[in-house]
């Protein structure tokens, strides 16, 4: 007895709007007999209804029916739903259910990565906020965890589009690189926009060694 699929993803879904349906299904040769007691999810956002074979067909599986509901907070979840059955043996089965809410403001990407820097350079990476569509927001803010990290607001359409410039510093001299950005606004549900900022750093060894004479291929 198991779960078919194991794992559901929604995807993006727009805060506030109706979201799509998505169904599980018992598998296994004892799927026809086996009913579901209940369905639990630990998110209140995550509706889950068992919904019963269309036909009186006895190896017809009972169906589960996902919905996540509009008022799921933004950002992404990564949830697991327990199933009661009374299965003698498979008393409980699970299944994950993740995806992500985006709010009025689209946060590309919603995490940046440096990669392997030299110590000592300079980079610049971006961070692009736009709007839905008839939505206008302001960037009132915006910071870092750490000097030498260094953030930059550019409006690229007022109200609609802004760009956030981050510039590491030739004064950055960290090993490795677990810093945020966070970005304020006029919006409430996304006042405090977190991205999360990752890589790691070396030194370069500018003296390279001279290959010693009558050394080489042969």
């Amino acid at each position: 007895m198991a779960v078919e699929p194991r794992r559901i993803y929604f995807g993006r879904l727009r805060k506030s709007m109706p979201h799509p349906e998505k169904y599980v299904v018992l598998s296994g040769t004892e799927k026809g007999i086996t009913k579901i007691t209940s369905v639990i999810s630990k998110n209140n956002h995550i509706k889950t209804e068992v919904v019963p074979p269309e036909t009186e067909n006895k190896n017809k599986p009972q169906q589960i029916k996902v919905t996540v509901l509009p008022d799921m907070k933004v950002g992404r979840f990564n949830e697991v739903v327990t199933i009661h059955t009374d299965h003698k043996e498979k008393k409980k089965l699970t299944f994950y259910v993740s995806g992500e809410i985006v709010g009025n403001i689209a946060v590309l990407p919603s995490r940046i990565s440096f990669g392997m820097f030299k110590k000592g350079g300079k980079y610049e990476k971006r961070i692009r906020l736009k709007a839905a569509p008839g939505v206008v927001f302001k960037v009132l803010d915006v910071k870092s965890t750490t000097p030498g990290l260094t953030p930059k607001i550019v409006t690229v359409k007022e109200g609609t589009e802004y760009l956030v410039r981050v510039s590491m510093e030739e004064s950055f001299d960290k090993d490795i690189m677990n810093e945020k950005i966070t970005i304020t606004t006029d919006d409430k549900e996304q006042e405090k926009i977190v991205v999360n900022v990752s890589g790691r750093g070396y030194k370069q060894n500018l003296r390279r060694r001279k290959p010693k004479e009558g050394a080489g291929p042969k």
